[in-house]
């Protein structure tokens, strides 16, 4: 009698917090689309290969839209998604949409924070100086960087801070039931819905009031549906990148080569920033898609309602693609990687993300040379339930600074 075959459940643990699960290096290098099991006892097609992950996400046969049937559930506060969001919407409506936040996130409106990112940077590192020398490097720095930069994108006052942290804690943390997702949501939700409201009454120069202005009174996009965009940007658009720097600062300390490389050639920042995006992506929950139609891709069929897990983390680790792909190197060129996605839905503030990231690594190691983590690395914890994996916190110390 032979014994059932069981598929492996998706996510798989990892071994050591920096790598992706070992088992998908293991599925990438024999079976790089493969059946794995769901929380709910469903099942999806796994892609582990960055070719087919670049294929199936740039092909319309696959849809986004979280409501379609087969669409795969990967943990139960994911279960939940807000109608009207960017990111869950299939062509046209999600063209049309898309078209008028682009302009938003355009070269010319994203430098123009850049200043100001700067500026927040060297403020935040004055005050870890002036605070320090032990302290959490989340909670003092990886937070705020990118949360100031969202409020001054939509004009959310930075005072709100700590409340959307908190709601987007919920969301994609990993730890909340889905009525506390739920809950938040729609508190989060009154809150921009009152902002809405406030920017349209009294406009400035900020996303949301240039928005209303070319779209919302003109009858083309509802407040609703703002809500919903500024729902999406608000949450997702920190969250991925404050753990992206608690997790290149650790990177970085865990391979004092290319540390003191990077100290040695401020000019290495921008390719460092790309390896760190490449090695890391912090979303390792993978992209999520629903086959809308019988579709072949390389050679494997996938039938319409098949639900898939695109890992992407995995996928900038095919060493088909990245010579020595387990190897973290800030000075690696050549081919782009997908950790903000690809195709149709590809992350509208990846722009952003970069300029914020620019901005820390070419700053923190020059004015706080000797930053190291304050505790063994065992005893970091890390976020392996969150939808984003990151460090809860990263207790960090120093031994000197430079004051300017």
């Amino acid at each position: 009698m032979s014994t059932p075959i069981t598929s492996p459940v998706f996510p798989p643990p990892r071994e050591f917090p920096l790598d992706p699960p070992p088992l998908l290096r293991a599925l990438q290098a024999t079976e790089p689309i493969a059946r794995v099991a769901l929380y709910d006892g469903g099942e999806a097609w796994l892609v582990t290969g960055f070719a087919t992950a670049k294929t199936l996400l740039r092909d319309d046969a696959f849809s986004a839209d979280a409501g379609r049937p087969g669409y795969p559930r990967v943990h139960p506060t994911l279960t939940h998604f807000t109608s009207g969001q960017l990111n869950h919407m299939d062509a046209p409506e999600h063209d049309v949409y898309r078209r008028m936040l682009a302009p938003e996130f355009i070269v010319k409106r994203v430098e123009a924070l850049r200043p100001a990112i700067a500026d927040s940077v060297d403020e935040l590192i004055a005050g870890m100086i002036e605070s320090g020398p032990i302290l959490d490097l989340v909670d003092a720095f990886c937070i705020p960087v990118p949360a100031l930069a969202i409020c001054a994108l939509l004009g959310v006052p930075y005072s709100s801070r700590d409340y959307f942290v908190q709601c987007a804690e919920t969301f994609l943390g990993g730890h909340s039931s889905v009525e506390q997702v739920v809950e938040a949501r729609a508190s989060i939700q009154s809150f921009l819905g009152d902002l809405v409201e406030q920017r349209r009454a009294e406009p400035g120069e900020d996303l949301l009031s240039r928005v209303i202005r070319q779209y919302v009174v003109p009858g083309e996009l509802t407040a609703d549906q703002l809500v919903g965009f500024a729902e999406l940007v608000l949450t997702a658009g920190f969250d991925t990148t404050h753990n992206t720097i608690a997790l290149g600062v650790l990177t970085l300390l865990q391979n004092p080569d290319e540390l003191a490389a990077l100290k040695q050639d401020p000019a290495l920042v921008d390719s460092a920033v790309e390896e760190m995006l490449r090695f890391l992506t912090p979303p390792h929950l993978g992209r999520h898609r629903v086959a809308i139609r019988d579709v072949e891709i390389d050679g494997h069929l996938f039938r319409k309602g098949d639900g898939v897990v695109v890992a992407l983390n995995q996928s900038n680790r095919d060493p088909a693609v990245f010579p020595d792909p387990d190897r973290f190197d800030i000075t690696r060129s050549g081919h782009p990687h997908l950790a903000f996605g690809y195709g149709a839905h590809q992350c509208l503030g990846a722009m952003l993300a970069r300029i914020e990231l620019r901005a820390v690594f070419s700053k923190l190691f020059t004015r706080i040379p000797t930053l190291d983590i304050a505790i063994p690395f065992e005893e970091i914890r890390f976020k392996h339930d969150s939808a984003v994996f990151g460090c809860e916190t990263l207790p960090v110390t120093w031994q000197d600074a430079k004051t300017r």
